[in-house]
């Protein structure tokens, strides 16, 4: 059997839909939607928020920060994982030494990762996103990316999807 479909917007309900062992599937065209970068992304914001051990989520999130590479993520890391609470939450002044270009990234990754654990926020997995969570995460990807308005109907699919679940731990 073969699914056709016109809409980028569908994509997300087709693969999600037939994704099941007895109903192998593949995309001819294009990344399967859970391998975007975008959605990677997103997503390990989520991965963190429920789980703050998990290194690669965290190592994700801080290299979309301006003048984070690999090594300055490994630096933030190893600070972090020394935080006997494992939780972000004034992490941040740790990195004093930084460029003051990498300290207003983390100034504003901490900002979101608080929004994110919000009690408000954090048991609804829809909402449990930066780029809802008014972060500016959006624009990390905005800049000269003519794919803007598919990105954020990615993540707005993403949100549709992930609400079916009752919380983010189940998503």
């Amino acid at each position: 059997m073969a699914v056709l479909y016109r809409s980028h917007s569908t994509r997300l309900g087709t693969a999600t839909g037939t994704h099941a062992p007895q109903h192998p599937f593949s995309i001819t065209s294009g990344i399967r939607f859970f391998e975007q970068a975008h959605i990677k992304d997103v997503t390990a914001y989520v991965k963190f928020i429920t789980n703050p051990r998990d290194e690669l989520a965290l190592k994700r999130m801080v290299r979309l920060l301006d003048g984070v590479g690999g090594k300055t993520a490994d630096r933030i890391w190893n600070a972090f994982k020394k935080r006997p609470d494992r939780r972000w939450r004034g992490a941040a002044k740790n990195f004093h030494h930084s460029s003051k270009k990498i300290r207003g990234g983390l100034a504003q990754f901490t900002a979101t990762i608080a929004q994110l654990e919000d009690p408000e926020i954090r048991p609804q997995p829809g909402a449990c996103h930066p780029a809802r969570s008014g972060s500016g995460y959006e624009g990390l990807f905005a800049g000269g990316i003519c794919q803007l308005p598919l990105r954020r109907e990615d993540i707005e699919q993403l949100a549709g999807f992930s609400r079916q679940f009752e919380s983010v731990e189940d998503s």
